[in-house]
């Protein structure tokens, strides 16, 4: 006997949709806001910095000889605009479940949100005064080098970080240390259970108690970065695949996205990447970028060209994983991390993350367009950079 009752038994909604996961995002409580109220209007603002000057000894009846003083501008421009575009037809509007406009446009809040965020760390990791790299760690590996962090030296990575930045005059108060989960991981396995060390979280975003004077934020949203060196200049269809992003070097231009003209020399094929992967336009030296892979590129990825390699950052970007059909190498793959002082990093929000909307009437629709947007900048200031510094754990087994 064969029978059917599936059709007796109703589908019914949930009440709620799935929930996502999102970045936490923890740089809020390490920034200084005190130039938003300067910049309630207007684009710039300049906090000059005066020369040192120096101890001189002074001899009965000899006059001193008069120091230079002059004062230097250092100008915080606000410049980081980011948006999104959604439409929502009255259709969908009137027949849906779920409100779709209210959930996206809260999804897009948070995903501007997250870029505040990765961008307030990489600029602290770009603006540092100084890095700790494997060498401050362990004196027979070559400066430079990324952290290869164990159980053996984790300890370390804290006593020396905290060394450099008591060298560099930084007061003990207010410190703070923006860790990976990776890091993480290592000083849980280090600490053995003893995670009270660590003290009571402040329940701020991310905060996890403090260590060794530390105020211990872990993020998901530290930069990646990588130095890609080519053993030659590449070749005809030879490609580099960043983060899932291929780029294609090719002789003649053509039209596909993520071409990049190999030009006769490596110098000047390296400085074509760049700026590509600066700009992301369409050139006579390469092809830009669309759909997913542009908004990638032009919203996190940063290259600076030298004449035989290529540095590359990532914000928000835990690691950066890379392939080439290239003979080459990695010189470098890091994850950067961020210690220093609370405040050493200027945050200015012009237009906090929100939602504008808009009927589509006038254009023959019977919807609504929502419009995401964000307007801000972070900066390092020229007397801040010493309160700061980039943290460089190798991520090349990530």
């Amino acid at each position: 006997m064969t029978q059917d009752l599936k059709p007796l038994s109703p589908t019914f909604w949930s009440k709620t949709m799935g929930i996502k996961l999102y970045k936490e995002n923890v740089a809020m409580s390490v920034v200084s806001r005190k130039e938003e109220a300067t910049l309630k209007f207007g684009q710039s603002v300049d906090r000059p910095y005066r020369a040192d000057v120096r101890i001189q000894k002074y001899t009965k009846g000899v006059a001193l000889t008069a120091q230079d003083i002059n004062a230097t501008d250092d100008t915080l421009t606000v410049d980081q605009s980011f948006g999104m575009l959604i439409y929502v037809d009255d259709i969908d509007k009137v027949q849906n479940n779920w409100d779709a406009a209210d959930v996206w446009s809260a999804e897009c809040v948070t995903r501007l949100s997250n870029q505040i965020d990765a961008h307030i760390i990489y600029t602290g990791v770009r603006g540092a005064n100084d890095t700790v790299d494997y060498n401050d760690l362990d004196s027979a590996q070559t400066a430079g080098l990324g952290i290869v962090l164990s159980i053996s030296n984790v300890l370390k990575l804290f006593t020396v970080t905290k060394k450099k930045l008591t060298r560099q005059n930084v007061p003990q108060a207010n410190r703070f240390f923006l860790i990976s989960s990776e890091i993480e991981e290592v000083l849980m396995q280090y600490l053995a259970g003893r995670e009270s060390v660590l003290g009571d979280a402040t329940g701020q975003a991310g905060n996890i108690g403090k260590y060794m004077g530390f105020a211990l934020f872990v993020t998901n949203n530290v930069t990646g970065y990588i130095r890609w060196t080519p053993g030659a200049n590449p070749a005809d269809t030879n490609t580099l695949t960043i983060n899932g992003i291929t780029i294609t070097f090719v002789a003649t231009i053509g039209t596909t996205e993520g071409n990049v003209l190999q030009s006769t020399d490596l110098a000047t094929t390296m400085t074509n990447l760049a700026h590509l992967l600066n700009n992301n336009t369409t050139t006579a030296n390469h092809v830009a970028f669309t759909g997913a892979n542009k908004d990638a590129i032009e919203s996190t990825f940063v290259a600076t060209a030298a004449a035989t390699y290529i540095d590359i950052w990532v914000k928000g970007c835990s690691y950066i994983t890379s392939t080439s059909t290239v003979s080459s190498t990695y010189t470098y793959q890091k994850q950067l991390c961020l210690a220093g002082e609370i405040g050493a990093i200027d945050l200015v929000v012009q237009k906090n993350p929100s939602v504008k909307m808009a009927s589509t009437v006038a254009a023959g629709k019977d919807g609504m367009n929502i419009l995401p947007r964000t307007l801000f900048t972070a900066k390092v200031f020229y007397d801040m950079a010493k309160r700061l510094l980039s943290v460089e754990i190798d991520s090349s087994n990530y």
